[in-house]
Formats: structure tokens, sequence, C-alpha cells
């Protein structure tokens, strides 16, 4: 069995690097790309995921808004603070961390969400246009497992592919 080794921090600079310069041409445009983050509660995962979230806006000029609500927030406070940030024309996505805390409906909230803005792609809307191959937005994650292996022309017919993240 052979392996492919992919150096996947040089695929992501050159990615970096891309948005850089989409992110200039927009500011150009007096756009300024603007992400809003959702964090409930004080979750140490969550929290950490959504400050490499900001880190990774900052570093490429991405402007960021931190909606950071307690834990105990109920379902129509949640759904006030989504609403906004849809009626909000500088905010140009939103992404709402998951998990929630469990006396909230996350497919309530998720539903809400804009699909213009749903960095996630987790509205019903997007999932729908996704599993049509029609999809605007696509998944962070998956997406970029895609892009790595398109970048290093990986044919994956017929082939186990096993991902290692260290």
């Amino acid at each position: 069995m052979v392996g492919t080794t992919i150096n996947g921090l040089k695929i992501a600079d050159e990615i970096k690097n891309n948005v850089k310069r989409s992110v200039f041409d927009l500011q150009a445009r007096e756009i300024d790309p603007c992400l809003a983050t959702i964090l409930v509660g004080d979750d140490l995962a969550s929290s950490t995921y959504v400050k490499k979230k900001h880190d990774a806006c900052k570093e490429v000029g991405i402007v960021t808004a931190d909606q950071r609500l307690r834990s105990d927030i109920t379902q129509q406070e949640l759904h006030v603070t989504i609403q906004k940030l849809n009626a909000d024309k500088m905010v140009h996505g939103i992404l709402l961390q998951l998990p929630l805390p469990k006396h909230l409906d996350a497919f309530e909230a998720i539903s809400l969400i804009s699909p213009d803005k749903d960095v996630d792609g987790l509205t019903s809307h997007n999932v729908g246009l996704l599993a049509l191959g029609k999809a605007k937005l696509i998944p962070c994650t998956p997406l970029a497992v895609m892009t790595i292996l398109d970048t290093c022309k990986v044919d994956l017919k017929g082939k186990t592919v096993i991902v290692i993240n260290r």
C-alpha cells in the first residue's frame, strides 16, 4: 500500500492569500466583509473554535462581530439575536457555534439564519442545494478536504481514504 503525504499548511497559505486578494477587491468596492459569530455559554472547546475563526478572519482582513450569549438565554432571545444579524447589512455571514446548551433547539435556531448568510451551509435551504449539487455554500471542513485532494490531484476512485489531523 502506498500513501500520499500532503502539505496542508502550504495549501492553506495559498487559500489564505486568495482570500486576502478577494477581501481586498471587496474593500476596493467599499465592502468590508463581516462574519458574525454567535457563542452561547462558556464551553471551552467552542470558545477556542470561535477564537480561531476570529483569528483567521483577522489574518485575511475579514471583520468579525462577536455575539457572546449567556448559557441560560431563552430560545426567543437567541432568535432575536439571529434576526438582528440577518437584518444587519454590514454582516455578510453568520456562524452559530454548536453545540448549543441542551435547553435550546439548534434546528430551530439554524432555520432562522438567512440562507445567504449561512456560512456553515446548515440551513435546510442550503443542505437541499448541496444534496442537489447546486450549493452556493459548502460546509468548510468537507470543502477543505476536497480542495486539498483536488489541489494535489489525488484520484479517489476506488480508494480508501484516511484523514489524520495532527
